[in-house]
């Protein structure tokens, strides 16, 4: 963690009047950060490096002292699911941020809300570990958690397995995955293209 980037998310806090200081070397952890929060208005800066930066923003966003902005430099930021991942969770929670273009959100204050009841999804990419050993096998395994309605990058995993000769089964919170007889899959060829920080799978 000492050595991962922060440099692009303190430049935003900055730019948005907060008070952040590196207590290590510049640009990573740790940090110090003072109260004062974000002033709100417009705001830029780079999705790039961490979708994780731009959802921090936006998830902190509805408590600035005014309606804030958030602009992105790329016009197809970095990891968009995981993005749009972030303002479905933001709705659920009583938070509809408008979105002004693939890489402009507009963000209204206001609080959260706690629904009576919210259903968190299965991490997609530990999940691709149990359903390749069904692949391998040829069981089936059923990973719950993860199905036809997530959006996070590596639940498309199955798919690849689909291609290989696997089986595969959706609800909309579930994936089952069958191996054909005997482990015998049939090759693939995979073309990856994948920008920082991100999984791609083109086949």
């Amino acid at each position: 963690m000492l050595e991962r980037p922060q440099g692009p998310l303190v430049d935003a806090l900055r730019a948005n009047g907060c008070k952040v200081k590196y207590l290590g070397e510049s640009g990573t952890l740790p940090l110090a950060i003072s109260g004062g929060g974000l002033k709100g208005g417009d705001l830029q800066m780079s999705g790039q490096v961490s979708s994780q930066f731009v959802s921090s923003i936006l998830l902190a966003a509805p408590y600035a002292a005014s309606p804030l902005t958030l602009t992105l430099n790329e016009a197809n930021p970095t990891s968009i699911s995981y993005i749009e991942m972030t303002l479905q969770t933001m709705a659920h929670f009583g938070v509809n941020v408008e979105r002004l273009a693939l890489n402009k959100f507009k963000v209204p204050l206001g609080g959260y809300k706690c629904p009576a009841e919210y259903f968190v999804e299965a991490d997609a990419s530990s999940a691709t570990y149990p359903l390749a050993v069904a692949a391998v096998t040829g069981r089936s395994v059923t990973v719950r958690g993860v199905g036809r309605t997530s959006l996070q990058g590596d639940a498309g995993f199955c798919r690849l397995l689909e291609k290989m000769g696997c089986k595969v089964e959706q609800t909309d919170d579930s994936t089952t995955v069958t191996g054909p007889p005997h482990g015998n899959l049939q090759p693939v060829r995979l073309f990856f293209a994948p920008p920082p920080h991100t999984h791609t799978f083109f086949f």
